[in-house]
């Protein structure tokens, strides 16, 4: 891990620098008129009670449409009121339990971009409540919402690009049963360095991904067969950290750089994208699936971000372990640059259950970067983007910590009975990572 924090500081300073199965049940046409004109006292609600239109199209639109929407990655459409009205005491439960929406880092511990979206307060769920209690009632629907939607993919992108051809996972390799990782080659077409600004995934079949990870290579150094339309198999690597742009998993929403900053493409360099693909059911086998990335470029930034992967790949999970932590810690000796923390992306697989990321001072004092005690959501894992970055300088170091649920109560166990679990790449292996976006400098 050193080496790699090595390789990138000295590639920023050789730069010349000094990152429930939902339904629905429709009503009549004239059922959905009257209701949309109700109101609290001819419906036998609560006076002053809160309305469809004026309170919960924002909420939905803030909290839950990222997700439940049509093609969307959580079940049912919560854009269509009837659904919302019908399962409202179902996603209520959901809401009061701390399952829904899915659980985040705490935003109290340093604050990112987007936690008001992300992250349901008690006046929310209050809100919630009171509208189901005075009768659902629609109201009139405003000009516009009162927040913006939260958006799930990226907008307004200048390059889009597949895989070649639609490739359908075979999962034929005995050594690593249910599990194919499969890299193809992206070619972007641009001349000379340019930098992304913003990137996500264009993700095609959401149940056979379980992660995508984007790096970049000299051509020189690709594997052979690189140009085949089928890819090539890259089991034996999580893609080439040291060169890594970004990395995504299920629940991630578009990322943004910092104003005026980017991270580098080289010229001559190749994209590459690995393809986690895990099967979730003998019924998906066959199915094609032909993913890429989305993107927004500048010809130059101000500032030029780097990802950093900060993990542990040597830790043992006991069986029967609920609650095991492991810690991995980066100290900055004489001598480095000053390094500024713009966000972090923390990922496990399925045995996660929390996860911690702070700052010691040389005094002893520490700085809270991500706190996710008992937050950890396989299916939500997100970048948090602080919207103030963090300093490093000599002498301080940086920790994160994971936590793990061994146990058979675990509901996520992927081995029955459990069994010690160690570092891999499987879903039913473990990781303890935080890919930082970090650059050269203080903030």
């Amino acid at each position: 891990m050193k080496a790699l924090f090595n390789s990138h500081i000295g590639r920023a300073q050789q730069a010349g620098l000094g990152i429930l199965w939902l339904s629905s049940c429709a009503g009549s046409p004239e059922n959905k008129a009257s209701n949309d004109s109700n109101t609290a006292e001819d419906s036998g609600g609560v006076a002053n009670a809160p309305t469809y239109h004026g309170d919960i199209v924002p909420m939905m639109q803030s909290h839950c449409t990222r997700c439940h929407r049509p093609n969307g990655q959580g079940p049912g459409d919560f854009t269509d009121v009837e659904m919302v009205e019908v399962m409202a005491e179902v996603m209520a439960a959901q809401m009061e339990a701390g399952n829904m929406p899915p659980p985040v880092a705490d935003p109290s511990c340093r604050d990112f971009i987007g936690s008001e979206h992300l992250s349901l307060g008690a006046e929310d769920l209050a809100i919630f409540q009171a509208w189901i209690q005075g009768g659902k009632l629609r109201g009139e629907e405003p000009a516009e919402a009162v927040l913006p939607p939260v958006e799930p993919e990226l907008s307004e992108p200048d390059l889009e690009l597949l895989i070649p051809a639609a490739y359908a996972p075979t999962f034929t390799d005995t050594a690593n049963p249910a599990n194919e990782y499969r890299c193809f080659v992206l070619d972007h077409g641009m001349e000379g360095d340019f930098f992304i600004t913003a990137l996500h995934p264009l993700v095609d079949q959401a149940d056979l991904l379980h992660h995508a990870v984007l790096y970049t290579l000299p051509e020189e150094e690709l594997e052979p067969g690189w140009d085949s339309p089928e890819g090539f198999n890259c089991i034996d690597g999580m893609g080439n950290m040291d060169a890594m742009l970004s990395g995504w998993a299920p629940g991630a929403l578009p990322l943004e750089m910092p104003e005026g900053s980017g991270i580098r493409v080289r010229s001559g360099s190749r994209l590459v994208l690995q393809l986690h693909y895990y099967l979730p059911s003998p019924e998906m086998l066959g199915q094609a699936d032909r993913s890429g990335y989305a993107f927004r470029t500048a010809e130059s930034v101000s500032k030029e971000i780097y990802y950093l992967p900060f993990g542990a790949y040597s830790f043992r999970i006991p069986a029967g372990e609920s609650n095991h932590t492991h810690r991995e810690s980066l100290s900055f000796p004489e001598g480095y640059p000053s390094v500024s923390l713009w966000g972090v992306f923390p990922h496990m697989h399925k045995l996660g259950r929390g996860y911690r990321m702070w700052i010691e001072e040389e005094d002893g004092g520490e700085t809270c970067l991500l706190e996710g005690t008992d937050r950890y959501d396989f299916n939500n894992q997100l970048t948090y983007m602080w919207r103030e970055p963090a300093g490093l300088a000599p002498g301080i170091s940086v920790h994160f910590e994971c936590d793990w649920d061994n146990s058979a109560e675990n509901p996520n166990q992927t081995h029955v009975p459990p069994e010690d679990v160690g570092y891999g790449e499987r879903t039913d292996e473990e990781m303890c990572f935080a890919f930082t976006m970090v650059s050269v400098g203080a903030p």
